[in-house]
């Protein structure tokens, strides 16, 4: 390959490998912030599920919930429900 190539190559690579950087930099601000809005919704001592899991997220962040935001807010809050020993009931607040 001629010297050209390579250092376009190289160039590249090096491109490639700083966008990875900021995409995981930006994944874990989110995470971090999910950490922060589930340990204030357990503070909070209202019962989390799936049914109520947006709203309660809402009252603590202004990022959209999303599918898969719920799913670690759900997961986060499961795990300590788990370790502390508390069973969450489903609440019929809705109707």
């Amino acid at each position: 390959m001629s010297n050209f190539i390579q250092k376009g190559l190289r160039a590249s690579t090096i491109k490639h490998k700083k966008q990875a950087k900021k995409h995981i930099k930006r994944m874990y601000k989110v995470l971090h912030e999910l950490d922060l809005v589930a340990q204030a919704m357990i503070a909070s001592g209202i019962g989390i599920k799936e049914s109520n899991v947006v709203t309660e997220a809402a009252k603590y962040t202004d990022r959209e919930i999303g599918k898969y935001e719920k799913s670690i807010l759900l997961a986060k809050t499961e795990q300590v429900y788990d370790k502390l020993g508390i069973a969450v009931k489903e609440t019929n607040e809705s109707k």
